[in-house]
């Protein structure tokens, strides 16, 4: 175009040079531009390229958290199974103690239940006889005319029969106490009949009976009772020994000491 230019209008020299020079830059411009694209597409591309590398560094970095968290997750639930498994088999083994030593003690109370029911009827059993007995002592005292002693066995006939009853309904054992100790002072009255029928004093371990409680008064008079026995050859039966063994037989409560001391004197 510019060779057509100059051959259609020719140009002096300083024109073409002025030419030259504005042809030069024109390409130096368009080389500058060519190299700006490149240089901007190479930034574009490198940019795309590191984000493209931070995003797969990040999805990585996210997959190995996840995984991270999803084996803590893991063990932990099987920690937590671990500990529930252990749990679980202790609960098993002390409920299984516990069944037994229940199933045990429900054993032994239906043993000692069965045993105390057994004892009961064998003790109510003893004590029908026994009142039997004092029927048959009484009738003797009304052959012989002894009206204190009658007096005295009916009595203590009707409080043991008492005492049965309370027994058998279940009382509460003060009223039992009461009524056994109503015996045993009965029972000093009919020793006190016999020692003013054999014309000897009452002496002061005998009064010493109402000044303490029964239990010890029991004893008392169990072991100052060989004063009098020889009184009562005439009966068929000591009335004492009868008594005694009667009060033997008793269910009385279980922690008073009567028992023991009936023992005693019976030995």
């Amino acid at each position: 175009h510019l060779k057509m230019r100059a051959s259609e209008n020719p140009l002096d020299s300083a024109t073409l040079e002025a030419l030259h020079l504005e042809l030069n830059g024109l390409r130096l411009k368009v080389d500058r531009m060519r190299e700006d694209q490149r240089s901007t597409t190479e930034s574009a591309r490198l940019e795309r390229e590191m984000m493209r590398i931070d995003h797969e560094a990040d999805l990585r970095r996210r997959d190995r958290q996840l995984e991270s968290a999803e084996w803590n997750r893991r063990m932990e639930l099987n920690e937590a199974h671990n500990e529930s498994s252990v749990k679980n088999r202790r609960l098993e083994e002390e409920l299984q103690l516990v069944n037994k030593e229940m199933i045990k003690q429900e054993t032994d109370h239906c043993r000692v239940l069965r045993e105390t029911l057994n004892t009961a009827a064998s003790e109510q059993q003893s004590l029908l006889q026994k009142l039997n007995d004092m029927q048959k002592q009484i009738s003797v005292f009304e052959l012989k005319g002894l009206h204190n002693e009658l007096l005295h066995f009916r009595m203590m006939s009707r409080i043991l029969i008492e005492t049965m009853a309370n027994y058998e309904i279940g009382k509460e054992s003060s009223k039992i106490q009461e009524q056994q100790n109503e015996l045993i002072g009965a029972f000093w009255k009919l020793e006190a009949a016999f020692i003013n029928f054999d014309n000897a004093s009452t002496n002061n371990e005998s009064r010493y009976f109402f000044q303490e409680s029964s239990e010890h008064a029991f004893f008392i008079f169990s072991v100052t009772m060989g004063s009098v026995d020889s009184t009562l050859d005439t009966l068929p039966q000591s009335s004492f020994d009868l008594l005694r063994s009667i009060l033997s037989q008793m269910p009385i409560v279980k922690n008073n000491h009567v028992e023991v001391h009936v023992r005693r004197s019976l030995e």
